[in-house]
């Protein structure tokens, strides 16, 4: 098996009054825009990554709890990302699986839900089932994404079978 090195750039929209500085720590904040100054850190950062390592994941804490997709802004940020330089773009905070678009053989992994919930479970969006997401590389790029059906019950996640697999009640 062949050595990769893998950078990933971790950021969130929010809360801002969490945002590393020069003085203190923080999370990488960033207004989710395609706009020159606003996008300008983003580039920045991945192409630090890129340096660094032959496959790079963006990944991103964004947006409202359990909308069902994401919006025309936050799907022009993520191919724009895809383009300043990401191999994957993963994203979290809906808590429900948004679904998965290839931009030129690249992964978007909009929403990917949760392994753990402390939510009360919506029985329409129903937040307690979620998958594990498998990428399989070859040569830096990835080839496929797998799924793996879980569903969470109790705040511990377990392999999702019968009714569960299918949106139905276990």
């Amino acid at each position: 098996m062949n050595d990769l090195d893998i950078a990933v750039v971790s950021a969130a929209d929010h809360p801002a009054e969490w945002a590393a500085t020069p003085a203190r720590p923080g999370l990488f904040h960033v207004d989710v825009s395609v706009a020159g100054e606003a996008f300008a850190p983003v580039e920045r950062a991945l192409a630090e990554a890129r340096r660094l390592a032959r496959f790079v994941s963006f990944s991103i804490h964004w947006g409202p709890n359990l909308r069902e997709r994401p919006t025309p802004e936050f799907r022009a940020f993520a191919r724009r990302v895809l383009d300043a330089g990401a191999d994957v773009f993963w994203v979290h905070s809906a808590h429900i699986v948004q679904g998965i678009e290839v931009v030129q053989e690249r992964p978007i992994l909009y929403d990917t839900g949760d392994l753990v919930d402390d939510y009360a479970v919506d029985p329409v969006l129903r937040n307690d089932l979620s998958a594990l997401f498998l990428l399989r590389l070859e040569d830096a790029r990835v080839t496929s994404v797998d799924l793996l059906p879980v569903r969470i019950s109790d705040c511990r996640v377990s392999r999702a079978t019968g009714a569960a697999l299918r949106g139905g009640r276990p």
